[in-house]
């Protein structure tokens, strides 16, 4: 990023391939699965950094300050939709395992219904308590760095994910029994 501030457009590649793969998952993820949407917002998220790259303080993670960026996207997303869209489309692709054992294709449908709930579920979170389950769990994120790009305490970060887990433990208990029988 300081190379891109410093009048190298050539670094915006380097950031682009780093992470532009990430950054479609989270939109896939936050905007109802739509894969054009995600796609479009990955880009606007790189457009606004090369338009504006004075934004970024050298002294901050750069990880950090682009999910920043494109969950504020997502916020105003959010605001123009009115009514946020419900994600109807898991990540898990069954038709992947064809030729494989009938445990291996027991396991995969058992996880291809239970990330279809857990999608359905997170559909149904507010907009901050999806974005920080996300961040966490998909995205691989710290609560530090959670902390940072929603602007809470660590302490607000940890008791969302605790609130959450609970929350989505209760209404994906039916799933336990199939979970266990893959472990």
């Amino acid at each position: 990023m300081a190379a891109l501030q410093g009048g190298r457009a050539d670094a915006l590649s380097e950031l682009h391939g780093r992470y532009a793969p990430r950054l479609r998952a989270f939109f896939l993820r936050m905007l109802g699965g739509d894969a054009e949407k995600a796609l479009d917002f990955t880009q606007d998220t790189f457009t606004r950094i090369l338009e504006n790259p004075g934004a970024f303080d050298v002294e901050r993670r750069f990880s950090t300050w682009i999910y920043t960026v494109a969950s504020n996207l997502c916020k105003n997303e959010y605001r123009r939709m009115a009514v946020r869209r419900r994600i109807d489309r898991p990540d898990a692709d069954v038709s992947r395992v064809k030729g494989s054992s009938g445990e291996e294709l027991a396991r995969s449908v058992d996880l291809a219904d239970f990330m279809e709930e857990l999608t359905q579920a997170l559909g149904k979170l507010d907009e901050e308590r999806r974005t920080t389950f996300i961040l966490r769990f998909q995205q691989d994120l710290s609560i530090k760095e959670i902390a940072e790009i929603t602007g809470v305490s660590e302490g607000t970060v940890k008791s969302r994910l605790f609130y959450i887990t609970r929350q989505l433990s209760g209404q994906l208990k039916h799933l336990e029994p199939l979970m266990q029988t893959g472990s």
